[in-house]
């Protein structure tokens, strides 16, 4: 649910965005026709069942609507008449926006017929930002919704900066808002910095800002300061696992050293202990990433992830911790699939195919299974493969496994027909181009 109607406000944001500036750009009332996509909008939301999540939902789109509304209603004023500072804001409104307000009541934006029609999104954005700019209050000041419009209607406008801080605005109205990662991606690197900066001064602890941080630094290729700011975001908050994966992403070594130090408080967590054992891997330290990988399993056997870790460095091993997996849970698709991989580590072709096979019996689709059991046994797959063909000639993803198991043959004639097939029935699927160029030596 909090997927799909996350999905839904996002769609519903955007629309009113593009709404509110048709119609603040005109000063006049709303047209009766709502946009298509809002209608779409409303109508999936109406679909969902009736949950706490739907009327929060349903609660958020009536504010957002009701704000759109009162500032669209605002009359334009005369250019000579407009304050240089929004009704209802004072010295202790937001640094940010008082500039930008003075420079359009100083210099109007008109459209100029001469280079762009009036329609384009970038002049539509500033008007409305400057009917805006009439219709504020303190009240509206204080809607993190508000800042959010402010910045996709600054980034239309093509002003950078000023959704930066627009953005910021809102963050700091609502410091756990879900929607602040994507759209500080969305604005440049350079400008993403500063504005990152300027709200680690009044949230140092905050990880996800450290973590955004670190992620622009890396935009701006600065792996040594990428680390630090991560490294920032794990001492926030050392539970979340992204931080350390990312560490031990730039510098295994390093983050090894650093893991290590935090494993103190946190003995228990199998995904550090996973991600540390990933770092030792890194640095060249086997012997030490195989027991970690081991204390990981302890304390969580159910994750498969470190099953599929001892496996690749000790398959001996894996195999026979996977076979006592097999005997709990005989119906679960993925052991069978770790299982093939590890006797074709140790080159027992037979084996792994009759553990692929147990996977496709479980699961018939599984593109892994169909791969490997191609891989361990490109005949038994094609003799797999046929009544599945025979059943669906015109699917591409079956001519494209068959042209796999040909091509693990060696034969490579009919590896291309069965491509160029696959190609033939699906023209958008980008995988079958690749392999036709390599086949044909283009």
């Amino acid at each position: 649910m909090e997927s799909k109607s996350s999905i839904i406000l996002g769609m519903l944001c955007a629309c009113l965005v593009v709404a509110a500036a048709l119609w603040l750009r005109d000063g006049a009332d709303p047209p009766a026709p709502q946009p298509p996509a809002l209608s779409e909008c409303v109508a999936a939301v109406d679909e969902l069942p009736d949950t706490a999540e739907l009327r929060r939902l349903q609660s958020r789109i009536a504010e957002l609507e009701a704000m759109v509304e009162r500032l669209a209603s605002v009359p334009a004023q005369p250019e000579t008449e407009r304050s240089s500072t929004p009704p209802g804001a004072s010295a202790g409104s937001p640094p940010q926006l008082q500039p930008e307000l003075q420079s359009d009541a100083e210099t109007p934006v008109q459209p100029d017929p001469t280079s762009a029609p009036a329609g384009t999104s970038r002049q539509v954005a500033k008007d409305a930002l400057q009917r805006l700019a009439a219709g504020l209050n303190a009240e509206a000041l204080e809607s993190p919704e508000l800042w959010q419009l402010l910045t996709r209607l600054h980034l239309l406008a093509g002003d950078p900066e000023a959704a930066m801080a627009s953005l910021a605005e809102s963050f700091r109205r609502d410091p756990s808002a879900e929607f602040f990662g994507e759209q500080v991606a969305g604005i440049p690197a350079d400008v993403r910095l500063a504005g990152l900066q300027d709200l680690l001064a009044d949230f140092p602890d905050h990880d996800e800002l450290w973590g955004d941080l670190a992620d622009t630094y890396r935009d701006l290729e600065n792996p040594e300061q990428a680390f630090a700011s991560y490294s920032r975001a794990f001492e926030a908050d050392p539970r979340d696992s992204e931080w350390s994966e990312r560490l031990v992403e730039l510098d295994p070594l390093q983050a090894a050293n650093l893991l290590e130090r935090s494993l103190g408080a946190a003995v228990d967590d199998d995904e550090l202990l996973g991600n540390l054992a990933d770092a030792y891997r890194g640095s060249a330290r086997e012997s030490d990433a195989l027991e970690t990988y081991r204390r990981a399993h302890e304390i969580d056997p159910n994750d498969k992830e470190w099953l599929r870790r001892i496996t690749e460095l000790r398959p001996a091993e894996g195999i026979d911790a996977l076979q006592t997996a097999i005997a709990n849970e005989p119906g679960d698709h993925e052991i069978w699939n770790l299982l093939g991989s590890a006797y074709r580590q140790i080159g027992d072709r037979t084996a792994a195919a009759d553990a692929y096979l147990e996977a496709l019996d479980r699961r018939p689709r599984d593109g892994d299974a169909i791969a490997g059991l191609g891989a361990a046994d490109p005949e038994r797959a094609l003799d797999w493969l046929a009544p599945r063909h025979a059943e669906a000639p015109d699917n591409d993803e079956i001519w494209g496994d068959m042209g796999d198991a040909h091509l693990n043959a060696g034969r490579t004639g009919e590896a291309l027909r069965c491509y160029q097939q696959a190609a033939a029935l699906d023209p958008d699927d980008g995988e079958w181009p690749p392999k036709i160029a390599e086949l044909s030596g283009d």
